[in-house]
């Protein structure tokens, strides 16, 4: 293991050779490094042993620019690799994009069902001209609002040279027919200002177009005596935003419910989809936003907190226990550092930190669904 075959010396350019310090730190971190050479356009490595953990050096060589790949033997020895991270081709573009179409379709129909169901019970109590009216209503509301947010994160990954993958859409069979959209970010992030804009841009584009949906829903929306309501019926919970401007536009009176509208329900899930995202734990968006502002140790502290803090909010939700657990899967496995971590936040970055913080107020749903 001390030697390679076919390698060539190592031969840095003044530019390069900060870098390779760089690396060189990093591999002499976690791993007992025996030989260091190149072999065509990766770094090699030998070692005697890991001294750290696997995940956590990826983490650090990947906001270097570089992608880890090992393999070890069962005494502890192994050849680590090094390689520059690439973009797919295009062909895997491609195979992407018929994806991401598919999924989307397939969402459509889920979403429509969903919205059909939600559409059905208000046009049996007289309150919507036609079924599929209200169907659609929802689903294409839905679309709208996740695709924005989601859209928002991919044109902030281009912005600034961050490979990512299209929107791909999450169809499920559940009340809302769908489990979200999510794109694959490939490659390190830039900088802590990077981010900071990564992690605003899907919240507010999702936001901004929820908003106008929401008003609209609610206008389409009908108050009900209790006394109509037979069996259970899902009370939607408010947060700041939908008890002020829902209370502006329309009154129930005392002893009524409102009967929210399928475009109503699409809006409140976007909206609750943004404050949920804003919670600034692990690799959330308002993770992304208190890591770039707190740094790394006291962004771990906030996270605990926040776990043990949903843990507690269990009691009124049960959700949140659930919730409570992805953040500590997500907070265990950590975020990965930017590519250049000792560049400071701009003052720009921090007031847009600053509006991801009032959306999160604003948007926050401490119990989002009760069954009354």
């Amino acid at each position: 293991m001390e030697h390679f075959s076919g390698e060539q010396p190592l031969n840095f350019t003044p530019i390069e050779t900060e870098k390779y310090y760089r690396l060189r730190e990093i591999m002499d971190k976690y791993f007992a490094v025996d030989n260091v050479a190149l072999k065509g356009d990766a770094i090699k490595f030998a070692f005697s042993a890991m001294t750290g953990a696997r995940r956590a050096a990826a983490y650090e060589f990947a906001a270097t620019g570089f992608k880890l790949s090992l393999v070890m033997g069962k005494d502890g020895r192994g050849i680590g690799s090094l390689e520059v991270f690439k973009g797919p081709t295009a062909e895997t573009r491609r195979k992407e994009n018929i994806k991401a179409v598919l999924l989307f379709a397939a969402t459509l129909v889920s979403t429509t069902f969903a919205g059909w169901v939600f559409s059905t019970s208000m046009y049996e109590a007289g309150h919507t001209r036609g079924i599929w009216v209200g169907a659609f209503s929802f689903s294409i509301s839905l679309l709208l609002i996740l695709g924005a947010h989601e859209s928002g994160h991919y044109f902030a990954s281009l912005r600034y040279g961050i490979d990512a993958s299209p929107p791909y859409f999450i169809p499920f069979p559940s009340i809302i027919g769908t489990m979200g959209a999510v794109i694959r970010i490939r490659s390190p992030i830039p900088d802590k200002d990077a981010a900071v804009r990564l992690g605003i841009s899907g919240p507010l584009a999702g936001f901004i177009v929820a908003v106008p949906f929401f008003i609209a829903g609610v206008l389409l929306s009908r108050p009900v005596p209790a006394s109509d309501v037979q069996g259970d019926m899902i009370m939607f919970g408010n947060s700041i935003f939908t008890s002020v401007v829902g209370g502006l536009l329309i009154k129930v009176p005392e002893g009524q419910h409102l009967f929210f509208h399928p475009m109503a329900i699409a809006a409140w899930v976007g909206i609750f989809v943004t404050g949920l995202n804003l919670i600034p734990v692990g690799q959330f968006d308002g993770g992304h936003l208190a890591r770039a502002l707190l740094g790394d140790m006291r962004f771990r502290y906030l996270c605990w907190i926040l776990i043990v803090g949903m843990a507690v909010m269990g009691r009124f939700w049960h959700g949140w226990y659930v919730w409570s657990l992805i953040g500590y899967l997500i907070t265990v496995r950590g975020i990965p550092p930017t590519m250049n971590e000792g560049k400071p936040v701009s003052q720009a970055s921090k007031i847009w930190a600053a509006v991801g913080l009032i959306l999160f107020v604003l948007c926050f749903m401490p119990v989002p669904i009760k069954i009354v």
